[in-house]
């Protein structure tokens, strides 16, 4: 009797186990819990062509506390970009997005047809930074397989509009864990459906409870360019001044 409930028991699972769908884990993943602000001190290495690098240092506050998420970025070295203000606002019809360039002494809005450009010189382009939404996109399971340790789902999302998405399809390793569940390799394929770039996360790192990606990379394979972010200093559920996230702060960098 034993050995016939524990039989009912296996199948159980491999028959869950099968049924989840590639929409399945994105629900999952946007599902997950999340940390309601956000504080970081990262540096951006950019890699070019011929190998040498530009470093930067950027402070980032997030504020994921109400039902729309904000987030502003502060590039505080080297000097050519020092004070250079990057902020995103999430709306129910998408983000918006505004940078200030000392340079120019003013905010510049981004425009839909800017969401392809390169961010600040990197091999994120500015729709990189805010991501996508699960409804734009058709996802399928294409398999699960072991990456770098991680039992991780194997996801391809192909947008359902592709005149909405600078790539033609999306394919990540999903790590499996319920308390992970991020991906950590994503290959990202242009409109001509060449693999174009992969982000790949190399190390992830648990901080009061949530985990983030400490180390992330992202390779231009026809280029020869590459992006490295590291963590330097993470602060989570500290709240954050909502004034941080107003344009005038974009302008002054001061909080009142």
């Amino acid at each position: 009797m034993k050995k016939i409930v524990l039989s009912m028991f296996f199948l159980v699972v491999a028959n869950t186990a099968f049924s989840v769908t590639g929409l399945d884990v994105m629900n999952m993943m946007d599902k997950k819990a999340t940390p309601d602000y956000t504080h970081m001190l990262v540096e951006l290495i950019i890699v070019e062509e011929n190998g040498s690098e530009k470093n930067r240092i950027i402070e980032m506050w997030g504020d994921s506390a109400s039902e729309l998420s904000s987030e502003i970025m502060v590039f505080r070295s080297p000097a050519s970009v020092k004070d250079t203000r990057f902020l995103i606002k999430e709306t129910p019809d998408g983000d918006d997005k505004w940078i200030f360039m000392p340079a120019l002494g003013k905010v510049r809005r981004i425009a839909a047809s800017d969401n392809g450009s390169s961010f600040m010189g990197t091999e994120f382009t500015y729709a990189d930074m805010s991501g996508t939404d699960i409804d734009d996109d058709n996802h399928t399971l294409l398999k699960e397989e072991e990456l770098n340790g991680y039992n991780c789902y194997v996801v391809e999302s192909i947008p359902k509009d592709d005149t909405d998405s600078q790539y033609s399809r999306r394919v990540q390793w999903i790590v499996k864990d319920n308390d992970i569940l991020i991906p950590i390799k994503v290959e990202l394929y242009n409109k001509d459906a060449k693999l174009n770039k992969v982000l790949t996360i190399s190390d992830l790192v648990n901080i009061d409870g949530f985990w983030i990606p400490n180390a992330t990379k992202m390779e231009n394979l026809l280029n020869n360019r590459s992006s490295i972010i590291n963590n330097q200093k993470v602060e989570l559920n500290k709240k954050i001044n909502p004034a941080l996230f107003e344009k005038r702060f974009l302008t002054t960098g001061k909080v009142q």
